[in-house]
């Protein structure tokens, strides 16, 4: 009895903190970075032209790790330049104080493969770090001739060479089979998953030409809550020790002379 009862109590124990996970939906919510407004008809307009991200998922472990960011956008119109677009680097601020602390640097490639994870420090705020920046550009100059874009926004960091790097699994950029088709792209944590603990956290990512800008923040993101199953199963293994408990204060009561 002893035996059987302690195995159950194992049981209950790995599967309930096996299956302890988080995930939280976000939208898109923001039209560009804190500060970084251009005092033009850009910080009026949450997209302009391609793409349009919808928003998306962060999936947090049982021990308060970042372990995926799932992104999903689509063109609106547009389609038939799709390909101009490239990924922005996707920067993540723990502790939401405007220091951006990783990033996974991209490189504007749109191939799936595994890309570099950069431990950085670096403010949010222009003004601050602005020579650190790579900047999307301005309308219909260089690259962007003929086109309207988010003008002078980051979309990435020369992250240098006294940095960290680890590497984090990027599914790579999609391209909608049509106008109004959502696609998804995610960045995997897996190898080097990110510690959040009960930090409230930003994430931002973008394109090229920061048509439509992701900055998102999250609170208490080192929190998960059980999944329902969990808490059924781990209810069901309750009640079977109570039940247990019972029998086995029976068996000693008929027992007694």
């Amino acid at each position: 009895m002893k035996k059987r009862l302690a195995l159950l109590v194992l049981l209950i124990i790995f599967v309930s903190s096996q299956a302890f996970a988080i995930e939280i939906p976000f939208s898109d919510t923001s039209y560009y970075w804190p500060t970084w407004e251009n005092g033009t008809t850009d910080d009026t307009r949450d997209t302009i032209g391609i793409p349009n991200f919808t928003g998306g998922k962060v999936s947090i472990s049982s021990n308060g790790h970042l372990e995926n960011i799932c992104f999903n956008y689509k063109a609106d119109n547009y389609l038939s330049i799709w390909n101009v677009l490239k990924p922005s680097d996707l920067f993540i601020d723990i502790g939401a104080d405007n220091t951006w602390d990783y990033l996974v640097k991209t490189n504007g490639q749109k191939t799936a493969g595994d890309y570099g994870l950069f431990s950085i420090n670096i403010s949010s705020i222009k003004g601050d770090n602005d020579s650190s920046y790579i900047l999307s550009g301005n309308d219909n100059t260089g690259t962007w001739s003929g086109y309207y874009i988010r003008d002078s926004h980051p979309i990435a960091i020369n992250v240098g060479t006294s940095t960290t790097a680890q590497t984090t699994y990027f599914s790579g950029w999609q391209i909608p089979g049509a106008t109004g088709t959502e696609v998804i792209s995610f960045f995997d944590f897996s190898d080097y998953p990110i510690y959040l603990g009960s930090d409230d956290f930003i994430i931002s990512w973008t394109v090229n030409c920061s048509n439509d800008v992701v900055y998102e923040k999250f609170t208490g993101g080192g929190t998960p809550v059980p999944e329902p199953a969990t808490m059924t199963l781990l209810g069901s293994g309750l009640i079977g020790l109570a039940a247990l408990g019972r029998k086995k204060i029976s068996k000693k009561i008929n027992a007694r002379p």
